[in-house]
């Protein structure tokens, strides 16, 4: 990837007052050095910092008002005076304490990273390769240490964006997380053996996951997420428009860097966007492993990017633009694993759409369709042959659900069914062996935080 050049810079004059009024502002009015913290595009401000307001003598809070004074944090421009300077300090302590309200942590059975929340009943837009795929189980650690059980909707790999629906509360939030807490019940998902015991069944997996191919007794997990009454209203960070976006604009990041640290709390940088396109966008805001899926909002408190990926110089912290999830947002909350072809697990006879065999344990085998039946259709599509086949499949992804049309004998039957991507499919035709395996022979061009 080939970034602008980074032309956000200070001229002389300015960079003197900034080095003045830091120097007046954090060593002559600070309570007490343990509780200060150093202001610049990469600080941190921990959990346990105490930062008391900038106030006048009759207690009202800042040295001027924020209205009408910090308008350059939106257009790029840096502060001018002592005064902004300290307006800017109130400003980003009361968009930190909101930003990190709506932050949380994922822990997943093969790592940790973060997410954030963005509705009151509980969807987290994350990193598509801090979840992995849909329908699998993750458990979320709040700011006070409160858990709750989420099962993973839909990804999108190739632009790393993630999306989670947290579907019950844990009520004991001192305990230890526990495989249970993480893949209750009737998860982990189609795929999560990936991750798990070799010796686990991917058709056991395949069987155990609720009405994902044809009729079956058990509510859609997704969709009983969804329908869930008793969550509680969760606190929760606005979805901003990234496309408006200017290069040199003040955003702040919130993660958890190295991964959970409760004594520490979520870390806080505060930087300015370097340069964007379409699917990615670059800040100054240094991030580490742990912060990948973590908010990066504006001076409003909107989210406008998600936390993606690291390179080998500081400055290269990547993120991805909101819109990108608002763009696929039905895709994901529907669970779909977008930017992939959705697989049946079927064959048919030469060029007709006769059913030669099937996958068992695959996604025709678990709708119910046999050897010898004949497609009619799938969705809206009339199949009549191979290649009216593979165009009714065409743009379905994996984990789609559809309704798909055979005739058996002198019976039309009516089914559903729900695709699979083809790792699974691979997996569950038993020649999954990579425990943990990526693409291998070829040089990472970043790190994932």
């Amino acid at each position: 990837m080939s970034h602008q050049k980074n032309t956000i810079s200070l001229s002389s004059t300015t960079a003197q007052l900034l080095i003045v009024s830091f120097g007046l502002l954090f060593c002559s009015c600070m309570p007490s050095s343990a509780d200060a913290y150093q202001l610049s595009p990469t600080s941190a401000l921990h959990e346990e910092d105490r930062i008391d307001p900038w106030n006048e003598a009759d207690g009202k809070e800042g040295a001027v008002s924020e209205s009408g004074n910090l308008g350059f944090l939106e257009t790029g421009g840096l502060p001018q005076s002592v005064d902004q300077l300290r307006a800017m300090q109130v400003r980003f302590k009361s968009l930190a304490e909101q930003v990190k309200n709506a932050t949380v942590s994922i822990t997943m059975r093969t790592g940790q990273g973060t997410g954030v929340l963005v509705s009151s009943d509980g969807i987290i837009l994350t990193a598509a390769h801090v979840i992995g795929g849909p329908r699998r189980g993750a458990l979320i650690t709040f700011r006070d240490g409160q858990r709750a059980r989420a099962v993973t909707l839909g990804v999108e790999a190739g632009k790393d964006s993630g999306m989670l629906k947290i579907i019950e509360m844990l009520e004991d939030k001192t305990k230890s997380a526990t495989e249970e807490d993480i893949a209750p019940g009737e998860l982990p998902a189609p795929g999560e053996s990936i991750e798990t015991d070799a010796d686990e069944s991917p058709d056991q997996e395949l069987s155990d996951q609720d009405s994902r191919s044809g009729a079956s007794e058990k509510e859609d997990i997704i969709e009983r997420a969804f329908a869930s009454e008793s969550l509680p209203f969760f606190d929760y960070l606005d979805v901003g428009v990234s496309e408006g976006l200017k290069d040199g604009q003040w955003v702040m990041a919130v993660g958890h860097p190295g991964g959970l640290d409760e004594k520490r709390g979520m870390v806080v940088r505060v930087g300015r966007i370097i340069n964007q396109n379409a699917t990615s966008l670059r800040t100054d805001c240094t991030l580490v492993g742990g912060d990948s899926g973590g908010p990066l909002v504006d001076m409003e408190g909107n989210v406008v990017a998600i936390h993606s990926r690291i390179g080998s110089r500081i400055q290269d912290n990547i993120h991805v633009p909101v819109d990108v999830f608002s763009d696929t947002w039905d895709k994901l909350s529907s669970g779909f694993k977008i930017g992939e072809q959705g697989l049946l697990g079927l064959t048919v006879s030469s060029d007709s759409n006769i059913v030669s065999d099937i996958q068992k344990g695959g996604p025709a085998d678990k709708a119910g369709i046999q050897v010898g039946d004949i497609l009619s259709g799938i969705g809206s599509k009339n199949v009549n042959n191979k290649r009216s086949l593979a165009l009714a499949l065409r743009g379905r992804f994996p984990f789609e659900k559809l309704p798909i049309r055979v005739i058996r004998g002198s019976q039309k039957v009516d089914l559903n069914v729900m695709l699979v991507d083809a790792e699974l499919l691979e997996l569950i035709k038993g020649k999954g062996k990579g425990k943990g395996k990526g693409p291998s022979g070829k040089k990472r061009m970043w790190r994932a935080p």
